[in-house]
């Protein structure tokens, strides 16, 4: 199940997006609609697809930029502030 659940969020893959707008598809417009790659639907439920993915991508990158571990960038920092906590700069690494 995609969306946020109670272990977290998880984003839908392209291969679910695609196979809802498929099963939708024929739902609508009958069992023997062609929704293969090469015809015009199977076109264009992929060009859908990949732009739905895009968009469940982001929303995965969103959730992730309210932790702290997950956060990067200005989302850590606005993290930060609201923890009340200093965000340490960037430091030369070591490796013994």
């Amino acid at each position: 199940m995609a969306g946020l659940t109670d272990a977290g969020f998880e984003a839908k893959t392209y291969a679910d997006i695609l196979t809802d707008i498929e099963t939708r598809q024929r739902a609508a417009f009958g069992a023997d609609f062609d929704v293969s790659p090469e015809a015009p639907a199977g076109v264009l439920n992929g060009i859908v697809a990949n732009t739905a993915r895009e968009l469940w991508e982001g929303l995965a990158g969103l959730y992730a930029s309210f932790d702290r571990d997950g956060a990067t960038g200005q989302a850590l920092t606005q993290v930060a502030q609201l923890t009340g906590t200093d965000r340490r700069g960037a430091q030369k690494g070591r490796v013994p």
